[in-house]
């Protein structure tokens, strides 16, 4: 029997690894029958994941017996047939690869797949498109192959310009707006490694204005009838481009806004999304998924392939109300007056205008009272907005509360934790605040012991915490931005060149500088549609600005390694995963400070801060996390009760610091700056978790690194298909944030700062 199916099949290693990450989550209990020799158990536990299933279709389709697998991708009784390379498809046509491959994404030219994820091209059907496009009868009639290519890339050139429209390529290089010239557009096209998605389903030339623009997309969702599985899977990717479409609006209005929150345009853009679309976008949205829902075509989708789509679904029916589409409105008008209001934080400070990460710097001078004034200016900048920012954060505990009991809930913790899908309780993150407590505080306290030790000083001040203990210069790891993005990009090359291919690909989209009217922090966000990442951060010229986009780099490749999951919701994962990708890079990164300070000492001082910081970052992740359990369990409470709550939080978790003398309204206020807590609540603790998952992988990869990137890569490809915990086992760690882990990677911590 001859079959000539394409099925993408994985390499060994990649199924095995799938495939337990499966049965180990899913199927315990079908191990042990498939242990015991249960033939239907074996068949039921292949069906794993999307590989098993690839594979058993295969099997399927060659008559159920054993395959003999002559090529990767077919099996049959003849010899396997001519596959070529993208490189190899260009060597014969005269043209560059990056030609073959948007020949390819324009479905001009039929490829497959490899294990790897690669294109590869028949021989037989790169001869058919050459007869289509007019290329043999050159070749054959003595025509250079490079003249050849020469006019393969002019009709290309010809096509673009005339009929852009094709493919959406036009729309999707939306101009993004940002605030230093990033010029986000030309580093797209540019790129190589982000390639397009043509749309399928939406008009190529269909450009967002108002939520009228939108509704003929959604009605022919919502009125399409589907009687097959493989109609609802059509369907399902259709919902997933319009949805990108939406997403990738909204986030260039966002990414806009934030790069110059003084524009009105912009802030009024963004604003008119939020208070025009957003709430009819919420409408559609449920009625889309009660669809899928009530479709009797869901049951028969592949569980493994399913599951995790079924729930979300499920989650955002479960909460949904008209009644809170008012409040959505609310709650993000709210929290961009917080933007508004913190990114016009700056201080005359020495005769210069200064942002607060540029503030940043003068506490790490030597000289004590310099930093002593520097931190007193910045408070009290801070404390001149405490009343709007106390108001604020007021109406938006009463909307949250009145979000909940819409809900029927109790609070709007249940609310969150619902939202979230998160496999653990609030009691656990209780638990998880008493080990930081017990493993992590004393460990703290101790570096800070050492600190006030080697500084000479009786008691550590506030203003004490950043400089160097020893009395030297402050690090000064670049002066500009672009040698901080060079700076980085070799870092990541180091660890592994493809980490380095993908940083070098998007180096040209982000936006690094601190600048007055920049919205404070950092982030990654992904435009939805070309499925591609832009970086936000304020740089200061800190090593602190290393980590940072060290950290944000981590989900940018995440964004690249999930971008080819054909449905949305699967292209981003659980936040406490989401930020195993990040903060694993700031680790990764760390044995190669000397590509900032080619001092050894130096290069020594930077990795031992980078070890305080991540002890430092538990005891302030409890530190939030506990006041928002309590805030939102004590929703009538007043804001003196909330500052006495705060400050009681702080003190049990706090390094041992002497603010004797210091207005009280500098510590009970402290929490302003912290974004999270006033636009994200209940999104911190993740980051505690996430740590964790990156102190193992670090821990593999001073033993193996490359092991320990491939198991990274693996995990990030998989996008947001399984469960955290699932997740964290693809990478090969456990998800696990008990005291005995805690203690466990603590004194792996304590072991390596030991050796600086």
């Amino acid at each position: 029997m001859t079959n000539n199916t394409t099925q993408e099949l994985p390499s060994s290693a990649e199924f095995k690894r799938q495939l337990m990450a499966m049965i180990q989550t899913m199927l315990p209990a079908m191990l042990e029958k498939a242990k015991n020799g249960d033939v239907s158990a074996v068949g039921a536990i292949l069906r794993c994941g999307q590989a098993g299933a690839k594979f058993l279709d295969a099997v399927e389709k060659n008559g159920g017996g054993k395959p003999e697998v002559k090529h990767v991708f077919s099996w049959n009784d003849e010899e396997p047939p001519d596959w070529l390379a993208p490189y190899e498809v260009a060597e014969i046509l005269g043209v560059s690869p990056r030609t073959v491959l948007r020949a390819i994404a324009r479905g001009e030219l039929e490829a497959s797949k490899s294990p790897g994820g690669h294109h590869r091209v028949l021989r037989e059907d790169l001869e058919r498109y050459q007869d289509e496009m007019g290329l043999r009868p050159l070749v054959r009639e003595g025509i250079d192959m490079g003249e050849a290519g020469k006019m393969v890339e002019k009709r290309e050139e010809k096509e673009d310009k005339s009929d852009k429209s094709d493919t959406g390529w036009e729309y999707r290089l939306k101009p993004v707006p940002t605030g230093d010239g990033v010029d986000y557009n030309g580093a797209v096209e540019k790129s190589e490694l982000l390639k397009p998605y043509p749309r399928k389903f939406v008009d190529p030339n269909f450009v967002i204005t108002d939520a009228d623009s939108i509704k003929p997309w959604v009605d022919s969702l919502l009125g399409r009838p589907i009687s097959s599985t493989a109609e609802l899977e059509k369907w399902l990717e259709d919902v997933s481009e319009l949805e990108g479409i939406i997403g990738e609006d909204s986030n260039v209005r966002y990414v806009a806004m934030t790069c110059d929150t003084k524009d009105k345009a912009k802030t009024d853009a963004y604003l008119y999304f939020v208070r025009e679309l957003a709430p009819k976008l919420s409408e559609w949205d449920n009625l889309i998924k009660k669809k899928y829902y009530d479709s009797p075509h869901k049951n028969n989708l592949d569980f493994f392939q399913y599951d995790r789509l079924d729930r979300i679904f499920s989650t955002g029916i479960e909460l949904f109300t008209e009644k809170n589409i008012p409040l959505d409105v609310r709650l993000a008008e709210q929290s961009q007056e917080y933007q508004k209001i913190t990114g016009a934080w700056t201080v005359d400070f020495d005769g210069k205008k200064q942002t607060m990460p540029q503030m940043s710097r003068h506490l790490l001078l030597a000289d004590r009272a310099q930093r002593e004034r520097a931190w007193n200016a910045t408070t009290k900048r801070r404390l001149e907005d405490a009343p709007a920012l106390e108001g604020l954060f007021n109406d938006m505990l009463k909307t949250r509360h009145e979000y909940a009991e819409n809900l029927g809930l109790k609070d709007y913790r249940d609310y969150s934790f619902k939202a979230k899908m998160r496999d653990y309780s609030p009691d656990e993150c209780l638990e998880f605040h008493d080990s930081i407590e017990k493993a992590v505080v004393p460990v703290l306290r101790k570096i800070m012991e050492k600190r006030r030790s080697q500084m000479g000083l009786e008691k550590l001040r506030p203003w004490d915490t950043s400089v160097d203990p020893l009395g030297r210069e402050p690090l000064e790891p670049f002066k500009e931005v672009s040698k901080l993005r060079d700076g980085v990009g070799l870092i990541f090359n180091k660890i592994d060149t493809r980490l380095g291919e993908m940083f070098s690909a998007i180096s040209e989209m982000m936006d690094l500088e601190s600048r007055d009217g920049k919205a404070p922090g950092g982030y990654q966000t992904t435009f939805e549609e070309r499925r591609t990442p832009f970086i936000f951060t304020n740089s200061a010229g800190v090593q602190n600005d290393v980590i940072t986009l060290l950290h944000e780099g981590g989900h940018a490749f995440h964004t690249i390694l999930s971008r080819d999951l054909p449905m949305i919701w699967y292209r981003h994962s659980s936040m406490e995963f989401a930020e195993v990708a990040s903060m694993t890079q700031e680790l990764f990164g760390k044995p190669y400070a000397w590509v900032f300070y080619p001092d050894p000492e130096q290069a020594k001082r930077a990795m031992f801060e980078q070890l305080e910081r991540v002890v430092d970052i538990f005891p302030w992740v409890a530190t939030v996390d506990a006041f928002q359990h309590w805030i939102y369990t004590n929703p009538e409470h007043t804001n003196e009760e909330r500052a006495e709550k705060w400050l009681e939080i702080n003190r049990r978790f706090d390094a041992g610091l002497d603010w004797s003398g210091i207005d009280p309204s500098a510590r009970k206020y402290s929490w302003h700056r912290q974004l999270h807590i006033f636009e994200v609540p209940f999104y911190y603790v993740e980051y505690a978790i996430a740590q964790l998952g990156a102190l193992q992988l670090y821990r593999k990869f001073r033993k193996s690194p490359s092991e320990a990137v491939d198991g990274y890569i693996s995990a990030l490809k998989i996008g947001g298909r399984l469960s955290p915990k699932g997740l964290f086992e693809a990478a090969g760690i456990k998800f696990d944030f008990s005291i005995d882990m805690l203690s466990e990677l603590m004194e792996m911590v304590e072991e390596e700062a030991e050796k600086l």
